[in-house]
């Protein structure tokens, strides 16, 4: 099916597509919100780069980008238009999500849900699409499914985290918080913690 634009032709400058930004804020255990914008507009199929801004709840934003990530193709990550504005998507383990998305002049909102709670709320302005995974890294519902849709791997690989994964195990690991995270749908998860607070001497 073809891809359906929102709220932009699909015909524009380079500088225009880069300028595509995204904020998407995580629900329940874990949550936090990503602000961040296209680095380059990538073709379809190809790894978008964002950069931007990890929020934890109750915190300022960061003076300065402390996330990147790399959004692209999710491997045995199927989608399926049930409507204009709603798409599924089963994940490698059958686990299923719905996608709504609503556009307007200027931006499109989203969420996925798993069919009990709204797992993720996003505001997306630029050139994105509403399709079924095929623009890669500008496609609303692959990047909300890349938060939590599990991907296939091969018998000896580990399994791929998603982004909500990714940012789980930066949480447990660093006492005073998070420095910066990187994160790609290829399977790639790497963060550097905040340091320790120097001690006030006795």
């Amino acid at each position: 099916m073809a891809a359906v634009a929102l709220g932009v032709c699909v015909v524009v400058p380079q500088a225009a597509l880069a300028a595509s930004k995204m904020a998407v804020s995580v629900q329940g255990k874990g949550e936090y919100t990503v602000v961040a914008r296209m680095e380059f507009a990538p073709g379809p199929g190809q790894i978008g780069e964002f950069t931007g801004t990890l929020v934890e709840p109750g915190k300022l934003p960061s003076a300065e980008n402390n996330f990147s990530g790399g959004f692209g193709q999710l491997p045995g990550v199927v989608f399926t238009r049930l409507a204009p504005d709603t798409i599924t998507a089963v994940d490698a383990k059958g686990s299923k999500f719905w996608i709504i998305l609503k556009a307007a002049a200027e931006g499109t909102s989203a969420s996925i849900s798993d069919g009990t709670d709204i797992l993720a709320k996003g505001e997306f302005s630029g050139a994105w699409f509403n399709d079924t995974g095929e623009a890669g890294a500008r496609s609303i519902p692959l990047v909300l499914a890349s938060f939590f849709a599990q991907q296939t791997v091969a018998a000896e690989e580990p399994a791929k985290p998603t982004l909500v994964e990714c940012h789980r195990i930066a949480t447990l690991s660093c006492t005073y918080g998070i420095q910066s995270l990187t994160w790609s749908a290829a399977g790639t998860c790497s963060f550097v913690c905040k340091p320790t607070p120097p001690q006030n001497p006795q």
